[in-house]
């Protein structure tokens, strides 16, 4: 079973409500959960990365060094930089999505030319979709998260009706739809890309 989850993206791009929703489908699933927050400044562009750890009993919020099951990226090199903490065998589902670093932007350095290619130099699986352009085709920039969570549910074997009914408590009211369709979309991207169950 894989316990160990890491979310990791940039202020905005919804990493902290992504990690609530996880957390709430593991507990209304029957586990145990622990989630731990890990970030620089947690504005537009700064780093935000978070975990959360599920099991019988989960005595630590804290995911040891190299154990992490699965990365869910909302962009591009925050997932790679959390490649190091990530198991051997594990498991990459990130948005294809690119926001440039302030090292970036000042010109001290170029934003690395990142494929699947990368991550499979440490990672067993890696799924990279293009999370933003099927967020503005749910109908809202924003759900972007949503549809990495989406492509992550495929992978597990909590059924997908749980994972609706977390988000649409979650989510402002107004928005539910669009993120219930993003979500929908990335399972469906996922669901193409390779066969169920890894448990």
């Amino acid at each position: 079973m894989l316990k160990d989850f890491a979310i990791a993206g940039v202020g905005g791009q919804g990493g902290l409500l992504a990690t609530t929703v996880l957390a709430q489908v593991f507990a209304e699933a029957g586990f145990d959960v622990k989630t731990s927050e890990v970030h620089g400044m947690a504005q537009r562009g700064g780093t935000v990365t978070s975990y959360v750890r599920r099991g019988q009993k989960v005595f630590s919020p804290a995911v040891p060094a190299g154990k992490v099951d699965v990365i869910v990226g909302l962009e591009l090199l925050e997932a790679y930089r959390e490649l190091p903490n990530l198991k051997p065998s594990g498991v990459v589902v990130s948005s294809d999505e690119k926001i440039a670093p302030i090292s970036v932007i000042t010109g001290d350095a170029e934003y690395p030319n990142l494929t699947e290619e990368s991550f499979l130099q440490r990672a067993g699986e890696v799924y990279i979709l293009p999370a933003l352009s099927m967020a503005l085709e749910a109908g809202n920039v924003r759900t972007s998260n949503m549809v990495c969570l989406g492509a992550l549910s495929w992978i597990l074997e909590i059924p997908a009706s749980v994972w609706e009914n977390e988000i649409s408590k979650l989510v402002p009211e107004k928005t539910i739809g669009a993120n219930l369709k993003a979500f929908s979309m990335g399972r469906r991207w996922m669901e193409k890309r390779r066969s169920p169950n890894i448990s």
